[in-house]
């Protein structure tokens, strides 16, 4: 005959085993992917590695960075210039952000920012080529996106951060 406390035990014994496997597991996460620099300045290495000399030192929060290889608590990113390094992990995830890229010459130095999803609709704003925006959603041809003063739709193929045709909720 199992007591009371008998009982209670063995239930939080045989809950411990069946949830710990699924607590525990993590799933890795898909590269390359995007994500930004956290902080105001950041050192990227030659290597993974803290002894590794510095290759590149980023001063500026939320520039978005490619993560194409993982070694522990490294990454290996590429910037926008297509230049690779290594950075702690701890230095990278703040808010999905990409970068404005005219894709023509026609556009010039500037993209333009839309009140709709379509290239007929008002222009907001016309965005200056490395001024970077907050991601919001994207829906394989249009991003919504925050600017410090200014929300609105940019074409997707216009920002680099995003995939072409990746979606974004």
């Amino acid at each position: 005959m199992i007591t009371r406390f008998g009982r209670i035990t063995l239930f939080i014994f045989i809950s411990i085993e069946v949830l710990l496997p699924v607590l525990g597991h993590t799933e890795p996460l898909p590269l390359p992917r995007f994500t930004s620099v956290r902080s105001a300045r950041m050192n990227s290495r030659i290597g993974p590695g803290f002894d590794y000399a510095i290759a590149w030192n980023y001063s500026r929060k939320n520039l978005p960075v490619e993560i194409i290889e993982e070694y522990g608590q490294w990454r290996r990113i590429k910037d926008i210039d297509g230049d690779i390094s290594w950075v702690y992990q701890a230095l990278l995830g703040g808010p999905r952000t990409a970068i404005v890229r005219p894709v023509s010459s026609e556009i010039g130095l500037f993209v333009p920012l839309y009140a709709s999803k379509a290239k007929t609709s008002y222009i907001i704003s016309k965005i200056q080529k490395g001024a970077v925006a907050t991601l919001k959603s994207c829906d394989t041809k249009w991003c919504y996106v925050n600017f410090p003063q200014v929300s609105g739709y940019v074409e997707q193929a216009c920002l680099w951060g995003v995939y072409n045709n990746e979606l974004l909720h």
